[in-house]
């Protein structure tokens, strides 16, 4: 069972005994290796970082059975890993004393005078899918209108050029 937990996660869980282990990711080019030290916690500095384990650590107490298993163990595992602060239970006991207002809202007809009233907002219609792009269309070239936009020669040896055009 774990080991199908950890190949669908991408991640390979090696004993190195005792509280060290080793997470393989199997499914990235280099793959790489964490070595996750429960006993001095030590793996990524995530945990250093936000006081929460990190996905290594989460990995091997899935593994060991930490996490996942009877539900005492599950238990014990997140109150020795994860702060009070992180936990719903927190939450609840912090906001239970507050009060929240909620705004009253009145279904049926408008009662109120017009300058209380709020139109919905208008909003042009858009075509659906990606805006076509303005490409630059130039003029056809043709030899009689390249010869009038060329200037005049007076000069006899180029006239003569000019006349077969």
């Amino acid at each position: 069972m774990q080991v199908e937990i950890a190949q669908r996660s991408g991640n390979l869980v090696m004993g190195g005994g005792g509280d060290i282990f080793r997470v393989k990711n199997i499914k990235s080019p280099g793959n790489q290796t964490f070595e996750v030290n429960l006993k001095k916690i030590e793996c990524c500095n995530y945990y250093q970082q936000k006081s929460l384990p990190c996905r290594h650590m989460i990995i091997v107490f899935h593994y060991t059975g930490d996490l996942g298993g009877s539900a005492r163990k599950t238990s014990q595992t997140i109150e020795k890993w994860w702060p009070k602060w992180s936990k719903s239970e927190y939450y609840v006991q912090m906001f239970r004393d507050k009060s929240i207002r909620i705004p009253k809202s009145y279904p049926g007809p408008f009662t109120g005078e017009d300058h209380h009233k709020c139109d919905p907002p208008t909003q042009k219609h858009r075509k659906p899918g990606r805006p076509k792009v303005a490409r630059y269309k130039g003029k056809k070239r043709t030899v009689k209108t390249i010869r009038e936009q060329m200037p005049i020669v007076y000069h006899a040896e180029y006239a003569s050029v000019l006349e077969h055009f």
